[in-house]
């Protein structure tokens, strides 16, 4: 696959960053990303990470509507086309990412969408790295936007130009600004937040643990007993990501809407499994395949995902 990603950075991205900032804030308390569905299958401890997230936005379904302007914003649909060269951009999802003090993160890809049923997260990511279905995957072009940090780290580091290219890099205070890109295709990471005596050492948060907006305008992260972390609102990094599907023709967007050719689960598990045997391997195919731990692995292995070596 090509890792590369034209880029359109837009400037003055929201016409009213304190209504989307109460959005925020009034969203409150958050999960952690990796307790919410779709990642439980993951078989990285990742519990221990203070990533909180929160859904706007759904498959094309507003779910938070005091951010529809900026859902269905002209100007971002406008940029997502000129990333993408598409003639058709359908706004997709739109999440917001509040992150507490952590080490940087690895350089990575976003989860592939395909046309199909609705699939686990941890399964779209394995199809994304098998590269055995290409026919169904859609392009999404991906916008992120930043809020309130003000501390040491937290950029936006990102490799529009391939791994192997110097990385180009949006560090705070963050402006009202977007950048967007292929995501999906396109390395990219965020960079260690806070200082090293500000960090949450790894297990220090289970999964139970939630991210409070106080009263004086500051956050607290709650975990049971265990005493509360306290962060000042701008010594928390939140960001927008905000995701649009991009199809080339009216053919490609009527496959889609009409849902025609699309994959199920049954589907995606055959073809794995005739590409295994082709492969030599001998793994047993689950009757539960969405949630069979073995079957997890046995895709991770043979079909890790992509990664690369990147500069600290």
């Amino acid at each position: 696959m090509d890792h590369t990603s034209r880029i359109v950075r837009l400037v003055d991205a929201y016409d009213d960053r304190d209504r989307v900032w109460k959005v925020v804030t009034d969203g409150a308390p958050y999960s952690l990303m990796m307790s919410l569905a779709g990642y439980a299958m993951s078989t990285g401890d990742h519990a221990a990470m203070p990533w909180f997230r929160k859904y706007w936005a759904i498959d094309g379904t507003l779910l938070e509507q005091d951010v529809a302007a900026e859902f269905h914003s002209g100007r971002f649909l406008e940029s997502a086309a000129e990333v993408t060269g598409a003639e058709h951009v359908v706004p997709y999802q739109m999440m917001v990412n509040l992150m507490g003090p952590m080490d940087v993160g690895a350089a990575h890809l976003d989860t592939p969408t395909f046309r199909a049923e609705p699939l686990p997260l941890w399964l779209r990511l394995e199809m994304g790295a098998s590269g055995r279905f290409e026919r169904w995957r859609i392009p999404v072009c991906g916008a992120v936007s930043w809020f309130a940090y003000e501390g040491p780290g937290g950029e936006y580091e990102y490799w529009p130009d391939g791994p192997h290219a110097p990385s180009r890099r949006e560090g705070p205070p963050f402006g009202n600004v977007a950048v967007f890109g292929d995501n999906d295709k396109m390395f990219h990471r965020v960079g260690a937040i806070g200082t090293p005596s500000d960090r949450l050492t790894p297990g220090s948060l289970s999964g139970a643990a939630q991210l409070h907006h106080r009263g004086d305008g500051g956050w607290e992260i709650m975990d049971g007993s265990t005493p509360a972390v306290t962060l000042e609102s701008r010594r928390l990094r939140v960001s927008i990501l905000w995701t649009a599907m991009c199809f080339d023709t009216a053919e490609d967007l009527d496959l889609f809407r009409n849902r025609e050719d699309v994959l199920t689960i049954e589907r995606v598990t055959q073809m794995f499994a005739d590409d295994l045997r082709k492969r030599g391997e001998r793994v047993d195919v689950p009757r539960g395949p969405a949630d069979d731990r073995e079957w997890v692995q046995a895709l991770e292995r043979i079909y890790p995902l992509p990664t690369f070596s990147q500069p600290d």
